[in-house]
């Protein structure tokens, strides 16, 4: 009897420790993280299904970087896919990055963006001119410094994935706009002139807006698939035009999972998590997460600086690569779905279950 009586303790005691253990481990991956959010305001609303760009920045400044990247094709042609929305009692807290560049990218921001529908995120400030403008995730840092049309060349990168049409840059795998032949352009090129981040690589365009802000024009061969992206965005995007006033609650009655994440070697190392309140955006880029026949996609590699030289009217900067944390959006996911996360070479670096998820955070349901 006493011997049994000592098996109970011992199997108690080891419960406790197996629980504590348990509970430390949740507790140190995952936070949840309560966050008031901001006051948004409708820009021009046309839409469900739209891409959604939200700007942190004057209502004014707003305007007049939307009608900017309306001059451009097939920008201007698609003007009922966009819905845009302004976010102006939030100052996010950004940072000089490399010394160089604006750089707003933050787990804060990426939060308060839930504020909006938000896809793509536009941040202005007003520096030096000598301070680089910046692209990173879904992110937008404009220096106000800069020419209007800074914007549709950040958002080129952002947007349609593309690299830098001076030279020297990098250019992201899965990248479209520079190639290693001119028979890659399939005949769909303004013209093919060597030089597109590297020497030994061709744009299709001598003067478009990915290399100059100097021009209205991303060239016909970057238009062909600005437009495929739109499309894809879309789908069966709303055909209403006009200020359709949106659901202001919208977004206060959302949620979704922001994962910490970093690159080591080309492995996605995933940390801590929390379930926050917002809308959840999309973006775009070489790295892709599906959900079942669902696909998004973000770029975490590279952060894309640019200079604008008003006397030239070129642009130069550096791209470089990320060795930061970052962060992953993710949907709540159903019992028998699972996240697959691939990387720019389509090689799967993580898959996430309804499980994966209780352990990064039990309060999902």
């Amino acid at each position: 009897m006493k011997r049994e009586f000592n098996k109970f303790w011992i199997i108690v005691l080891i419960s406790i420790l197996v629980l504590g253990v348990i509970l430390f481990y949740i507790t140190r991956t995952s936070e949840k993280v309560e966050i008031d959010l901001e006051k948004c305001e409708s820009i021009e609303y046309n839409g469900e299904n739209n891409i959604n760009v939200v700007f942190m920045s004057e209502k004014k400044a707003a305007e007049n970087y939307i009608e900017s990247l309306f001059k451009f094709e097939p920008f201007g042609q698609n003007r009922n896919k966009f819905n845009f929305y302004l976010i102006k009692d939030y100052q996010p807290e950004c940072e000089l990055y490399k010394g160089i560049a604006l750089y707003c990218y933050s787990k804060d921001l990426v939060k308060k963006s839930g504020s909006c529908p938000n896809d793509y995120v536009v941040v202005v400030k007003e520096l030096a001119k000598g301070v680089r403008s910046s692209a990173y995730m879904n992110v937008v840092s404009i220096n106000s410094k800069h020419d209007d049309n800074v914007f549709a060349h950040e958002f080129g990168h952002v947007f349609a994935n593309f690299a830098e049409e001076y030279t020297p840059a990098k250019i992201p795998k899965k990248s479209k706009n520079c190639v290693k032949s001119c028979n890659k352009f399939e005949g769909k090129e303004n013209e093919c002139k060597g030089g597109c981040s590297k020497d030994s690589y061709f744009r299709s365009i001598d003067q478009g807006v990915m290399r100059t802000l100097k021009t209205n024009e991303f060239g016909s061969y970057n238009e062909y698939f600005i437009q495929k992206r739109i499309d894809e965005s879309t789908k069966e995007s709303s055909k209403i035009t006009g200020n359709v006033v949106m659901d202001e609650e919208k977004c206060s009655k959302e949620s979704y999972l922001l994962v910490e994440a970093s690159l080591s070697d080309g492995k996605l190392n995933l940390g801590k998590s929390e379930e926050v309140a917002g809308c959840l955006g999309e973006g775009y880029g070489s790295y892709t997460q599906e959900i079942g026949s669902e696909k998004t996609s973000f770029n975490p590699q590279y952060v894309f600086t640019d200079f604008h030289d008003e006397e030239s009217g070129e642009l130069s900067g550096e791209t470089y690569e990320n060795d930061k944390s970052f962060y992953i959006s993710l949907p709540k996911i159903k019992d028998d779905e699972e996240v697959v996360i691939k990387n720019e070479d389509d090689e799967v670096v993580s898959v996430m279950k309804k499980s994966v998820y209780w352990c990064l955070n039990p309060s999902i349901s």
